[in-house]
């Protein structure tokens, strides 16, 4: 009987595990991506490291493109809003009671002169108003004479009852403020004594509250905003009563934005200069002359700037594409980073086809063979993060 030899079992079992794995490899190539199937059969392949060729013969180098993109920056989003407090700006006008003093006596004879005084405090004399001078007068004799701060507001002669408020002037008034009260001379008549007894005395006037009529809004704006701001503005509604309000004011960081009666209960936009806008903290001052305001839905909204495209061309000759076609050519993607630390991520379009950057190394390089047509060829950076690109260059390599 005849009998296999071991080595033969052996040759035969190897035969057939190349065949299984040659299968293998033909149904893994039939059902890969065309552009990656035509990679592996005519050798091409991408690289992140700065070699532009790994081939032992020797190429004749051309330069189709060079370029220095700079900074390459993804702009995430088109538009940054910044919602702010709703504002409630009003004044306040109220008759106040600023001083009084039950009683006053002054007396003056030929050898006596008494007088009598007393003082009152006005805070904000701009918005004090109708200061008046009230008492009621008990018993009278000759003249009475007052002055506030050393100038005379009354000098006449009294009878006794309640007299008409004595009007002060503004342009008398201080922060601290003296009225004095005397009685005339009795002059050739020393016999007589002229004397005056008041009562209820009021220093009364309107005073308005301002405190309430402007309002401070702020908002942070970060470094990317600011280094892709377009155009920016100021969105608000304002409630209000017309012919009840006075010119509404807004500044952001002392930039004038609007002065003016807006058009009550109607959304109101102002647009806002650029170069007012400060990285960091930014501060919104609104204020009202008079009247009452409520700024509802208060928005601060930055429009930025679109993303720049970098697209540039290059162009292949008859030959030059030839060559490529008869496998004596490549064509390669080189570009040169600032450092390599950061991660660089983009898309890379070439004639509508997309290869992928993704790497942290200083440089990057992809055969590009397959992208490229005969004649002008258009290449487009994409950047998925920011990062810097030094160098761009795309680069013919023919066999010597």
């Amino acid at each position: 009987m005849f009998r296999k030899k071991r080595g033969q079992e052996g040759g035969g079992s190897a035969a057939v595990l190349v065949v299984v794995i040659t299968i293998l490899i033909v149904v893994y190539i039939m059902f890969i991506p065309p552009e990656d199937r035509q990679r592996i059969l005519e050798g091409d392949s991408s690289s992140s490291s700065n070699s532009v060729s790994t081939d032992s013969e020797d190429y004749i180098q051309t330069n189709l493109l060079s370029e220095i993109p700079g900074k390459l920056t993804y702009l995430q989003q088109k538009e940054v809003e910044h919602d702010l407090a709703s504002v409630y700006l009003y004044t306040k006008t109220e008759g106040t009671v600023l001083k009084e003093k039950n009683s006053i006596y002054v007396k003056r004879a030929v050898f006596s002169d008494e007088k009598d005084n007393f003082s009152f405090t006005l805070k904000d004399i701009e918005n004090s108003a109708n200061l008046l001078l009230n008492f009621e007068i008990i018993s009278s004799a000759g003249m009475l004479n007052i002055k506030i701060n050393g100038n005379e507001i009354f000098n006449k002669e009294l009878s006794e009852g309640q007299i008409s408020p004595i009007k002060i002037s503004k342009d008398f008034l201080k922060n601290q403020n003296l009225i004095e009260f005397s009685a005339s001379s009795v002059g050739a008549a020393f016999w007589k004594t002229h004397e005056f007894s008041l009562e209820n005395v009021q220093i009364t006037g309107d005073l308005t509250d301002v405190s309430a009529r402007s309002s401070k809004l702020r908002f942070i704006v970060d470094e990317f905003e600011k280094d892709n701001l377009n155009r920016i503005k100021l969105r608000y509604f304002p409630d209000c009563t017309p012919g009840d309000v006075g010119v509404l004011r807004v500044n952001l960081n002392d930039c004038k934005v609007f002065a003016g009666v807006p058009d009550c209960n109607q959304l109101s936009i102002h647009e806002i200069l650029p170069y007012c806008i400060a990285q960091g903290e930014n501060i919104l001052e609104i204020s009202a002359d008079k009247g009452s305001y409520l700024l509802d839905q208060v928005q601060v909204k930055s429009d930025l700037k679109e993303s720049r495209d970098f697209i540039y061309d290059f162009y292949l000759n008859s030959t030059q594409y030839s060559e490529l076609q008869r496998n004596n050519a490549y064509v390669n993607l080189t570009m040169r980073f600032a450092d390599d630390i950061e991660e660089k991520e983009a898309r890379i379009i070439i004639n509508g086809h997309e290869t992928v950057l993704d790497t942290t190394d200083v440089g990057y390089s992809d055969k590009i063979k397959i992208f490229v047509d005969q004649g002008t060829n258009i290449v487009k950076i994409l950047p998925r993060n920011d990062f810097y690109v030094g160098e761009f260059n795309i680069d013919y390599y023919e066999k010597d």
